[in-house]
């Protein structure tokens, strides 16, 4: 349990033009916390409106969570959320989205070790996917239009494919946190070099009918992605009860 009580609760959705909103004030809350996920129940129902995000009130600070489901029963709403930081990079929603395209490589690798050699370039095209997302989560910025999505940002220079260039773009103090997180998670593993060996990956090898694109293919990319998202799991690791009551 996070908090149960009172609370003001704004119901955002950034799909309706305008965006609408529903405000609910001084009203019964509680959340629950389960591993990434958090459940927000309230003791009245709410209409059935498209809700993207909500901002919830509670002892004196606002916290913000993306809606990933809603249920609603005879007196009470329950939305299963994920909470949107404050501090925004790297990016929580862009890591999570990273994380599904590696868990379809790893599922292709291990097929394809298994004697489906025809699923390694996939499951390769997926880790490096992967790989992108996860560098990206450093590179996004709140969509103006839709607060509860995020957009790679504007100043992003260059290949949006290539892993050289965004890790190069990374701000410095993120890179510096990246170094330390990648030392404290897997000590000497050499980041730079694997980000080398794969940058060109997702643009050279796609098609394997073309002259080249398998001698693109590396092994390293197996090891790149789960390594990145080794160190995202811990930057973006989700706050606890008291940090979160905290603000």
């Amino acid at each position: 349990m996070i908090y149960q009580g009172k609370a003001d609760l704004t119901f955002h959705s950034a799909r309706a033009k305008p965006p609408l909103e529903l405000s609910l004030a001084d009203h019964s809350m509680m959340i629950q916390r389960a591993l990434h996920r958090f459940r927000i129940t309230t003791v009245l129902p709410l209409p059935e409106q498209d809700f993207t995000h909500v901002d919830a009130v509670y002892d004196g600070q606002t916290h913000r969570y993306l809606i990933d489901e809603a249920t609603h029963f005879e007196s009470t709403s329950v939305f299963v959320c994920t909470p949107i930081y404050k501090a925004e990079l790297p990016s929580f929603q862009v890591v999570r989205e990273a994380r599904d395209f590696l868990n379809a490589a790893l599922l292709l690798e291990k097929k394809g070790r298994a004697g489906h050699s025809d699923l390694l370039v996939p499951a390769a095209m997926n880790a490096g996917l992967a790989s992108e997302q996860y560098l990206k989560s450093f590179l996004v910025e709140t969509d103006p239009d839709c607060p509860s999505f995020v957009r790679l940002s504007k100043h992003v220079k260059g290949d949006k494919h290539d892993l050289v260039r965004l890790y190069g773009q990374i701000p410095s103090v993120l890179k510096q946190q990246l170094h330390a997180v990648s030392e404290s998670v897997e000590p000497g593993f050499p980041l730079e070099e694997r980000i080398q060996a794969c940058s060109a990956l997702f643009t050279k090898a796609r098609y394997g009918y073309e002259a080249r694109s398998l001698q693109i293919l590396c092994s390293e990319v197996f090891e790149l992605a789960p390594h990145l998202d080794k160190i995202l799991t811990e930057m973006t690791r989700v706050i606890s009860a008291q940090d979160l009551a905290n603000g």
